[in-house]
């Protein structure tokens, strides 16, 4: 554990001892957040995903590397007027769905399946696993916050690239349920937001309020991500300057006298912004001087419905000329307007003439009214921006980092201080050089761009797009189920270790909808000539999400399991705790756990129940299966036993519960045996005076073999197995196991991430193994030949530490490189099989300590002998070409 020093200076006076006291509780808390963070670590979790892929081992990833970080592209939209669309038959816009079920509606936009749904809409790709959510659900949101955790993200990026929307709805939810989560022990990532692609007046608007609202009122600071000692803001500084407020306003003639009018405003659906309609006499001097005058009437309309007809009456004015204009915006909102309408007024938009006429009502005294214009064929909401005035912009652009994001997805940095989100292979590396290291790089799923496009964005229902199974270097995959392996994030990922950046930011998690659009132009003029266009998202190929799938069934989590392996590789991996020596456990003396490792802690607080409406005004989604909250778990072996320890935050529900405390076990750490891996499992019918012992005899069927001792010590639960029941009679013991509560639906992986609680979570498990290795070096001093080190202690009872040195073998090497000088992906391309075993004097092999892909550096392995007779023993090294035997004595 690290060793904070403390050490104030200046007069002791009352403002000093205030502000010591104030660094003391900060200091106080901030090392309790890193001892519950460093206590809870998925590194040396394993997992092996439905298309046989598993994840790395920190032999093959190497220690962490420092100043590694990964940022995750994350959407936040899914709330506010998006949330409640629906199709006009008011079912959820599912695009696999509707393609798949109605032939022919890929290839024509006015198929009946889409019912005439034109520019705009909330499509979804297809329904993720946690289903149609809103990210206002603090029951998504938490597991979100657990799952990007345990993948290793450090931050992310809220989607905020539109308007001035920052969907404070969402994020509000959010870091109040990651704060929480935090308190639990989640190391959840951090957030920043990415804000729009240019100095825009929305840009603006947006990072002003996120400064007032969040950043100045230090609310949720443990959660900010900081950059070069700052926040960090994806966003322009270059027009945070004082600007007046944008007006809209009509010069009309009044035929006859008249006593109101009004104007038809948007407010983008969530019914929040005010305007104000004032009525001036026009006078000769124009327009500036008309609206500098006496205010005929006036009004202020003060959180208005969408669409509504903001309606200013008044006393009876005479026939004659006069100005009606809206002015002091806030939020989203703005005037309708008829582009090409003809009629005999004027509009203006910030003191100057525009074409077309706004949408407005002209109402006399007798009831009537009508229309001061007529419609145009082209019918489009206006906003108008609010004065930013009163805003310290100083403060702002000084206590931001700011990396304003380039948009295009081929050009590369176009300023010096720019970040990407998104590019086609081979990506640029922003902010740095080649020589002297980049800060970002970007990786994607896939990108809605093609070769007509020059790579440039565009339909992502475009033909040859770039989905998930595209790669620059192969081009498009055209095999079975190609979407599911990603080729193409993998050879982002191959540009990024080349690269080696300080940070590398992937596209994304959650990003489940896009509007459907008529000739949608993208970036590159619509070179396809698509009539109908998904800009973002589309089907299982056309998309880049790494949020698991619903329809997906067991492989849908493939490219959560892809994206964990990579973060590892980049990052490097924290080192397994060494196990303790074997120790006989008597079962209800809980004292005798105390001094057991490895411990493993999984996350307080995520049994909380779901009630949170879905996509749409009538989906609810209910879940209440959270019981049992597990977060500890040991394990302990003797000669004929195997001891599992696991605790529950409070005490254990009733033993008849269904589904209660099921222990999974994978003796073999082979996912072709069992079901999903799993060997054996423990309390599949509840237990009695003992545990049922059950044998997977084909996947999801299980044959009893016997049973286990249990003792119940309030939220502790015990379990002795004996090692013939596994079929393990030696100490050496290497397997995996997991605990669940009250998942729901048997043989169904998927459903450890959606029911009860499991320990660990997902498609995760805790790692038991005798003989790991518990140190790597750090990749600063690589060595420069094999060497096998004497073990120690020797002789031994019963264990001994072996420890061992690979060398590069790469490039470097042969042409007479410094090995000491290579990046860690580079040393991680050069893996080396690696076999350390273990032989008694007649060269009879009694262990294998290593058996594995392993990279440059100095690594130690312990032995334990406690079943093996005293006696001289050979333990040797082969590695390649290499290979060196030395002796070991066994003294009992």
């Amino acid at each position: 554990m690290k060793t904070y020093k403390i050490k104030y200076l200046g007069e002791e006076t009352e403002g000093n001892n205030r502000m010591k006291k104030q660094l003391l509780i900060l200091m106080i808390f901030f090392l309790f957040q890193q001892l519950a963070f460093s206590q809870i670590s998925s590194d040396q979790w394993s997992a092996e995903d439905a298309l046989g892929r598993k994840t790395i081992s920190y032999e093959e990833a190497g220690p962490k590397k420092e100043g590694k970080f990964i940022g995750m592209f994350y959407w936040t939209w899914h709330t506010d007027n998006l949330a409640e669309w629906v199709m006009p038959d008011g079912s959820v816009a599912n695009t696999t769905e509707i393609i798949t079920n109605n032939p022919g509606a890929e290839d024509d936009p006015d198929h009946p399946a889409w019912q005439n749904v034109w520019n705009g809409g909330v499509f979804w790709w297809d329904e993720p696993l946690f289903g149609y959510y809103r990210t206002t659900d603090p029951w998504v949101l938490r597991k979100h916050a657990e799952m990007l955790a345990d993948a290793g993200v450090d931050v992310v990026f809220f989607d905020c690239t539109n308007g001035n929307f920052t969907w404070k709805s969402s994020y509000t939810v959010l870091l109040e349920t990651w704060a929480k989560a935090r308190e639990d022990g989640v190391n959840t990532p951090k957030i920043s937001f990415l804000l729009p692609f240019n100095p825009t007046t929305g840009s603006k608007e947006a990072i002003t309020e996120l400064y007032t609202d969040l950043y100045s009122q230090g609310n949720y600071q443990d959660l900010w991500f900081y950059w070069k000692g700052k926040p960090l803001l994806m966003a322009y500084p270059d027009n945070l300057y004082p600007e007046k407020g944008e007006t809209a306003g009509i010069v009309f003639t009044a035929d006859t006298a008249f006593t109101g009018i009004s104007a038809t405003c948007p407010s983008w659906g969530n019914n929040i912004g005010n305007l104000t309609l004032t009525i001036y006499q026009w006078t000769s001097r124009g327009y500036d001087a008309s609206v500098s005058g006496t205010p005929l009437a006036q009004k202020e309309f003060v959180n208005f419905t969408d669409n509504a007809k903001l309606r200013l009456d008044f006393d009876e004015l005479p026939a004659g000329y006069y100005v009606w204009e809206l002015s002091d915006a806030t939020e989203v909102v703005g005037v309708w307007k008829n582009e090409e309408s003809t009629d005999p007024v004027q509009s203006y938009f910030n003191g100057g003439k525009v074409s077309g006429n706004y949408e407005s009502d002209i109402y006399f005294g007798d009831g009537t009214s009508k229309p001061l214009g007529s419609a145009g064929t082209s019918h489009v909401p206006i906003q108008i921006h609010g004065a930013v005035n009163d805003v310290d912009f100083d403060a702002i652009r000084n206590f931001f980092t700011f990396r304003p994001g380039q948009p295009d997805y081929v050009s590369g940095p176009s300023r010096s201080d720019q970040w990407g989100w998104l590019e086609v292979f081979p990506q640029h590396g922003y902010v740095g050089s080649a020589s002297e290291g980049f800060e970002q790089v970007t990786v994607g799923a896939g990108q809605n761009a093609t070769d007509l496009s020059g790579g440039r964005c565009n339909n992502f229902n475009a033909p040859g797009s770039y989905g998930r199974s595209y790669t620059q270097t192969n081009g498009q995959d055209t095999s079975k189920n190609a979407y599911l392996y990603g080729a193409n994030i993998q050879e982002q990922w191959s540009r990024a270790y080349a690269i080696d950046p300080e940070l590398v930011f992937v596209t994304g998690w959650n990003e489940w909808t896009a509007g459907r659009f008529k000739e949608w132009p993208g970036c590159a003029g619509n070179p396809e000539g698509m009539v109908m266009g998904f800009p973002d998202e589309y089907s299982w190929d056309k998309s880049r999400d790494l949020e698991p799938v619903k329809a997906w069934g067991d492989k849908g989590d493939v490219y959560y399991m892809q994206f964990v392996n990579n973060v590892r590789k980049f990052k490097g991996m924290e080192p397994p705790q060494k196990v303790s020596d074997p120790k006989t456990i008597t079962l209800g003396n809980l004292t005798e756990w105390g001094d057991v490792l490895p411990e493993y802690n999984h996350y307080k607080g995520n049994t909380l129940h779901r009630d949170h409406k879905g996509q749409g005004p009538t989906v609810i989604y209910t879940n209440s299966t959270g019981r049992n909250d597990i977060v500890k778990a040991k394990v302990a072996r003797d000669s004929d036993n195997i001891y599992f320890y696991v605790e529950t935050a409070e005490g254990l529900t009733d033993m008849n519960d269904p589904n209660w405390m099921r222990l999974f076990i994978d003796i073999d750490r082979n996912k072709s045996t069992g079901w999903e891996g799993y060997d054996y499992l423990l309390n599949r019918e509840n237990p009695t005076d003992s545990i049922s012992i059950e044998k997977s005899s084909d996947n999801w069927n299980w044959t009893k073999i016997g049973s286990a001792a249990y003792e119940i010590s309030n939220n502790v639960l015990e379990v002795k197995i004996r090692k013939e029941l596994l079929n393990t009679p030696s100490d050496t013991l290497n397997l995996e196991f997991k605990w669940s509560d009250n998942s729901i639906t048997d043989g169904n992986i998927m459903d450890f991430y959606v029911n009860g609680d499991a320990a660990p979570g997902g498609r995760f498990n805790f790692v038991y193994n005798t003989n790991i290795i518990t140190e790597v070096s750090k990749q600063k001093n690589i060595p420069k030949k094999y060497s096998l080190k004497q073990n120690y202690p020797n002789p031994f009872n019963p264990s001994t530490t072996i420890k061992y040195s690979i060398p590069f073998v790469g490039r470097d090497s042969r042409q007479g490189g410094q090995a000491s000088r290579l990046n860690g992906s580079e040393l991680n391309s050069a893996l080396q099989n690696v076999t350390l075993r273990i032989y008694d004097i007649l060269g009879k092999e009694v262990a294998t300590l290593v058996n594995a892909q392993q990279p440059a550096g100095e690594y130690e392995v312990v032995f334990n002998a406690e079943n093996l007779p005293s006696g001289t023993y050979f333990y040797k090294l082969e590695c390649g070409a290499f290979s060196e035997t030395k002796k070991l004595l066994l003294l009992k």
